[in-house]
This record gives C-alpha cells, sequence and structure tokens, in this order.
C-alpha cells in the first residue's frame, strides 16, 4: 500500500462520524482523493487497524464499518494529567476523612450499645408452636415469628422500640 494511503484513509474517515462501510470504503477515498483505490487494502482489514476503529458486524470480516481513530491533543493529554494528579490527592484526603468517620462510629456505638439492655425474648411454651414464615430469601436466611398468647404482642413492642432506637441513631445499624 502506498506510503500515504492510510493518512487519507484517517482524513477520510474523519468525515463520517457514524462509521463507513467496509465495502464503500473504496468507492469514497477515490471520489474525494481521485486516485485508484489499492487493490488489496480490503483483503485485510486488520492492516486498515492503525488509521481507524473496526467494528465487524458478522462472521464475514467484510461485513464491518470503520470509524476514524481520533487522536489526542495534546494540551487534553497534560490537562488529563494534572487532573489525575489533583484526583489522587483528593482521593487520599476522602479516604482519610471517611477512616476518622468510621472510627468515630465505632465508638459512639459502642457508647450507645452500653446503656442498652435488651430485654429477653421468651420462646412460646406451647408445644409445637406457630410460626409464620416471615421471609425466605434462601435455605440459610430465614425469618420466622412466634405466634401465640402473649408473643407477638411483645415481639412488636421489642421492634418498634428497636425501630424507634435506630430512626434515632442513623450512625448505629442494626445486626
Amino acid at each position: 500500500m502506498p506510503g500515504d494511503f492510510k493518512e487519507k484513509e484517517a482524513e477520510l474517515l474523519v468525515k463520517y462520524t457514524t462509521g463507513l462501510w467496509a465495502s464503500a470504503l473504496r468507492k469514497a477515498f477515490e471520489e474525494m482523493y481521485k486516485v485508484k483505490f489499492p487493490e488489496d487494502a480490503l483483503k485485510n482489514l486488520a492492516s486498515l487497524s492503525d488509521g481507524c476503529t473496526i467494528d465487524y458486524i458478522s462472521g464475514n470480516l467484510q461485513k464491518a464499518i470503520l470509524y476514524a481513530k481520533l487522536p489526542l491533543p495534546t494540551e487534553k493529554i497534560q490537562k488529563d494529567a494534572r487532573k489525575e494528579h489533583g484526583d489522587h490527592y483528593i482521593k487520599a484526603l476522602i479516604e482519610q476523612e471517611y477512616l476518622q468517620i468510621e472510627e468515630n462510629i465505632a465508638e459512639s456505638a459502642n457508647t450507645f450499645m452500653e446503656d442498652i439492655t435488651v430485654p429477653p425474648l421468651m420462646i412460646p411454651t406451647e408445644a409445637p408452636p406457630s410460626v409464620l414464615v416471615v421471609e425466605l430469601s434462601n435455605t440459610n436466611e430465614v425469618v420466622i415469628r412466634y405466634v401465640g398468647k402473649d408473643y407477638s404482642a411483645v415481639q412488636e413492642l421489642m421492634e418498634d422500640e428497636m425501630k424507634e432506637y435506630y430512626s434515632k441513631n442513623p450512625k448505629v445499624t442494626p445486626v
């Protein structure tokens, strides 16, 4: 292939922002540059990949769409490098702040937990107890609820107290 073919190919594809079918490349090239298209250029599309991106549509290697590769301007590369350095600094600050917050939460959670005593929940004495399957995620994650006299009311009261406690203390998460 002629030395300037790939440059011309890349220049041509820039005009086709939505891509150009490989089968149409010959005609577009000849119309734009008024020169003969190299005979073997379409036999191996991979050889064109220096100047374009090739999107194969099917198993047929000739059915492909060619897109221009747009080089990054030097100014943008330098700007991205500065931004990456700044991002690293910001990321380090955020990590440090996150660790501090995590430490504060752990300390305050220990303080909250020391003040709370959870009343025991008595398992019903009736045999066999009646249960209600509340949630079943898989065989290892089953939430059941005992149903019986003096049990449901006590459990509901405890659940209400827990909801109230956790809503007032958002830093503490239930286990």
